[in-house]
């Protein structure tokens, strides 16, 4: 009996640790309060073994998370009222956090909706668009960036949905953390924006 409540007491004490450790956000006025920013929405997270080829916005275009999707691109827009948002960088901290889907269903989102969108594949470490788009990576990013002189129209490539282009990473490189914060990058990125 002894033992039994002691090991609930630690299995308690446990539970108290590990929820005082916990450091993520569950609420958006946490986002508010802390940040100074406002939430543009809320993508629900893929459930374990779900087919992460499989686009959203195309596969159940009527979904709730497809409309979640619609929703955040309408918020973009809203926020943009002021000034002309060309660009919009998806990222996050770690591996496998949902970077490429968020991109491409918000990609796909934004040219159902009419707009000239150009998706572009800049994780050279674990690339995943071209297989979501069933596109080649043999030709992309890095060798844009490698070579100086190239048009980034001739590395763009159609997809089966209109108003939407890849740009795929191409082969990887030894350092991409550097090819990225290059110059290059920068003038790849203006030439990006005014198409």
């Amino acid at each position: 009996l002894l033992a039994a409540v002691v090991g609930g007491m630690v299995a308690l004490g446990i539970i108290f640790l590990l929820e005082y450790l916990d450091d993520t956000v569950k609420e958006p006025e946490v986002i508010e309060q802390t940040l100074g920013v406002g939430v543009l929405g809320f993508i629900s997270q893929n459930p374990v073994g779900a087919d992460l080829e499989k686009l959203t916005m195309q596969a159940t275009p009527r979904s709730p998370d497809a409309e979640a999707y619609r929703q955040l691109r309408t918020n973009i827009q809203y926020v943009g009222v002021s000034r002309d948002i060309k660009t919009l960088l998806i990222t996050s901290t770690n591996a496998s956090e949902g970077k490429s889907t968020i991109a491409s269903n918000l990609a796909l989102s934004l040219a159902q909706a009419g707009h000239q969108t150009i998706l572009v594949d800049a994780d050279l470490r674990l690339p995943t668009l071209h297989r979501r788009f069933h596109i080649a990576n043999n030709n992309g990013l890095t060798n844009l960036l490698l070579d100086k002189t190239g048009e980034v129209e001739a590395f763009l490539q159609p997809t089966a949905v209109t108003n939407l282009r890849l740009l795929p990473s191409g082969p990887l490189p030894p350092y991409p953390s550097e090819m990225l914060m290059s110059d290059r990058m920068q003038q790849i990125m203006n030439q990006l924006g005014e198409k």
